[in-house]
């Protein structure tokens, strides 16, 4: 469902300073910020940096992260469209060579209107999925089902999703996501559904109509154009997704989502 980026040191919270941003901020943030700005992730902008040199592949390669040669041939030419020795011959300024990452999409967020808004404390029960963000619906389905047996539904409850990791920089198989619906003081965890409180305070949110496939594009609005104009800066929180339409009561074009991310109180 969800889908900025700096390597630091320091474990835990670090500050980060981007295009004269500066905050304190969590690793998810900062990596999302860092992609938004520099238009790749933290590893490939280190491997690509590492890549400036005239020392031989044999010795770059396993600095670089790479097992072989080989597989570091590879990635470089899916990188740069060519190859470490065709970049040496002709450099990396003709067209077939300049190959950056792009967004996954075509979809322009910066047409979406961004406000401020303030949430109280939301009490959620939840099922965490782990996994790449393409296997949630599923999950998420069969937890609407269990929420629906449970009695849970009302027209105050919320659908949410909790999305705490960048796939941009964390392994597929470890992604965290919560399923999660808002729940009162007297819904207690049972068996792997889980008890939480979602942070209340001021929050970012984007209203996103549209399939699932195009949120990448609405976190890069948010993180790159939005936060570092605003003044504000982002909080030590997950962001999440309240889903006010979605699958089985409409089509993907007609999906109505809200993007919120947490900020920090001014």
């Amino acid at each position: 469902m969800c889908f900025i980026r700096h390597r630091l040191r320091k474990i835990g919270q670090a500050r980060l300073v981007v295009g004269g941003y500066s905050s304190t901020m969590t690793p998810y943030t900062r990596h999302r910020i860092f992609r938004g700005f520099i238009g790749e992730s933290v590893g490939e902008s280190v491997r690509r940096r590492r890549r400036g040199t005239e020392r031989s592949v044999l010795e770059i390669a396993p600095e670089a992260g790479y097992g072989t040669h080989e597989s570091f041939t590879r990635a470089f030419k899916e990188r740069f469209g060519v190859t470490p020795t065709e970049c040496r011959t002709v450099g990396l300024n003709t067209p077939f060579a300049q190959k950056r990452e792009t967004m996954p999409t075509t979809f322009d967020a910066t047409q979406l209107s961004v406000r401020v808004k303030h949430f109280d404390p939301m009490r959620i029960a939840f099922r965490r999925h782990v996994g790449p963000y393409e296997g949630v619906q599923p999950v998420f389905m069969e937890f609407m089902k269990w929420v629906a047996a449970k009695g849970l539904f009302a027209d105050h409850v919320l659908e949410i999703g909790v999305c705490h990791d960048d796939p941009a920089v964390t392994d597929a198989d470890k992604i965290r996501y919560d399923c999660a619906v808002t729940v009162d003081e007297k819904f207690q965890p049972e068996g792997d559904v889980q008890v939480g409180t979602l942070a209340g305070g001021d929050y970012a949110v984007v209203e996103y109509r549209g399939p699932y496939t195009d949120l990448d594009a609405v976190y890069h609005h948010l993180y790159a154009e939005w936060l570092p104009a605003s003044g504000r800066e982002a909080r030590n929180a997950p962001p999440f997704e309240i889903y006010r339409r979605g699958p089985g009561e409409t089509t993907p074009d007609d999906y109505l989502t809200e993007v919120c991310l947490p900020l920090d109180g001014r």
